[in-house]
């Protein structure tokens, strides 16, 4: 379900939501008014995530340090929010990697990730 917001061109003052997209229109005459000439009108996903979640899956984030020979020397598994749109590498840097996967459990994110990533650890 999307409803209506109307912000600011800095986005700092969000004003909403709003189902009724007449009353959405109003609200960003006003504000384009009195508050802020370059307001917008946006949208706004409601319920996000509620086929994940309803699934029973959770999002993870999951950090890796390697050692100069690319083995991993640590690995961290954590319960993370908000989740990232798509699961996969987040932060490819030469020594640590993080990753996002969607998973019912910890060692689920791992084989998630195993599939999501052609790889093993």
């Amino acid at each position: 379900m999307l409803v209506m917001a109307v912000s600011d061109s800095f986005e700092e003052e969000v004003f909403g939501p709003y189902t009724d997209p007449a009353l959405a229109n109003i609200v960003l005459g006003i504000v384009k008014e009195t508050v802020d000439e370059e307001a917008e009108l946006r949208t706004i996903e409601c319920d996000q995530y509620a086929r994940q979640l309803k699934a029973g899956l959770r999002p993870y984030k999951i950090c890796v340090e390697l050692d100069c020979n690319g083995k991993v020397v640590n690995r961290e598994i954590m319960l993370t929010w908000p989740p990232h749109d798509e699961e996969g590498l987040y932060d490819d840097r030469e020594f640590y990697k993080e990753y996002f996967v969607w998973a019912n459990s910890i060692g689920g994110a791992i084989a998630r990730l195993a599939a999501v990533n052609r790889s093993t650890f």
